[in-house]
């Protein structure tokens, strides 16, 4: 699984703009996405895209060809965390949160996407599965690495 910090993220929490301490239950978002998402990553236009707006329109339920039962939409992301440790001299943010579980479901999704969950809905990571993974008539899960989601060096 592999994951992309929006560009305007790590400058938005050098400014003091975006903070991840102390946050409370909801205060992030996290929706489930097509390839869509992930198909101009390569080319640097991902990097272009800053509010959930600009990606919505890959939400799975945009998508005739994506099974969608049991999925509520975005969610709000539960008991998140921060740590900071040193690595290599520099130091890191670590971001996380409690994964996220549909149950008794039948969605396809190939990643998802974190956003603030405020009057900006700025994007905050993309996190890709690899490849389209479903659930058929089970736990639909998106297990939020202990490693972080967001890291920030």
């Amino acid at each position: 699984m592999a994951s992309y910090t929006f560009d305007g993220v790590k400058l938005k929490v050098a400014k003091g703009e975006m903070i991840f301490f102390g946050v409370s239950d909801g205060d992030f978002k996290m929706a489930l996405v097509t390839s869509g998402v992930f198909e101009n990553q390569s080319t640097g236009a991902m990097s272009d895209s800053t509010v959930w707006d600009d990606v919505s329109a890959c939400e799975i339920t945009e998508n005739v060809n994506y099974n969608t039962v049991g999925y509520t939409g975005p969610v709000d992301l539960t008991n998140v965390g921060t740590l900071e440790e040193d690595v290599n001299g520099f130091t890191q943010l670590k971001v996380s949160a409690i994964d996220v579980s549909y149950p008794v479901s039948q969605i396809d999704a190939d990643g998802a996407v974190v956003y603030k969950n405020d009057a900006s809905k700025t994007l905050v990571e993309a996190i890709h599965f690899g490849s389209k993974i479903s659930s058929n008539n089970g736990v639909f899960n998106v297990n939020i690495s202990n490693n972080g989601w967001i890291r920030i060096h």
